[in-house]
């Protein structure tokens, strides 16, 4: 069966890091595409969304927050003839560089996100309040759908399996798995809200190469 894309939307997710936290970029595509299959009720060709993290990059320890503003307008610069928004960590010094990547005039939306302990999303000017759990959970469900795919290169796959895998436990980084769960937390459409600690089940995208 033929699969034919519609069409594409593009989320940069940036997970932001300190001095012994590295930051993070990840790309996911929202594609939209014909299955192949007809509705004989409502006369129409039957669409699936997929989501593709197709790009994803830890970026150095201790890179001051202008280079980091820098990199994220190199790559915004590639995607520049498609529909981009950056979704970005807000929280703590976030504000601070989103006020950077604005002065920056990218020429994109940017939405901030600022994690909370709470248990309802919020709309606030400029973006959004989430709770950490509901992001992660929106990334379990799209898994649960198998609806993600992860086309990245060898090296950062092994990476974000082992930050998927420890998900729940003590874990020295998990600055992948947030940039990563930022990009598709807009990708997916509607944010779902399921309270308490969720955690990531042992279900992982298959990885094209």
């Amino acid at each position: 069966m033929t699969i034919e894309p519609l069409g594409s939307r593009f989320y940069l997710g940036l997970d932001l890091g300190q001095a012994r936290d590295y930051s993070a970029v990840a790309i996911a595509e929202r594609r939209v595409e014909l299955t192949g299959d007809f509705d004989r009720v409502n006369y129409l060709e039957r669409t699936g969304t997929r989501i593709l993290v197709t790009h994803l990059e830890r970026i150095p320890l201790r890179t001051p927050y202008p280079q980091v503003v820098d990199r994220v307008r190199a790559l915004t610069q590639r995607h520049q003839h498609r529909k981009l928004e950056i979704v970005m960590d807000a929280t703590g010094v976030g504000a601070a560089v989103r006020d950077m990547l604005t002065q920056a005039r990218l020429g994109v939306h940017i939405y901030g996100v600022t994690l909370t302990g709470g248990e309802r999303m919020a709309v606030v000017p400029g973006g959004y309040c989430v709770p950490r759990h509901d992001l992660l959970a929106n990334l379990r469900l799209l898994l649960e759908k198998r609806m993600l795919e992860i086309i990245v290169p060898g090296d950062m796959e092994t990476l974000l399996r082992g930050e998927f895998l420890r998900w729940g436990r003590h874990s020295a980084h998990d600055d992948l798995i947030f940039a990563v769960a930022l990009a598709c937390w807009k990708a997916g459409g509607q944010p779902i809200s399921l309270h308490g600690n969720v955690p990531l089940p042992l279900i992982y995208p298959e990885v094209r190469r």
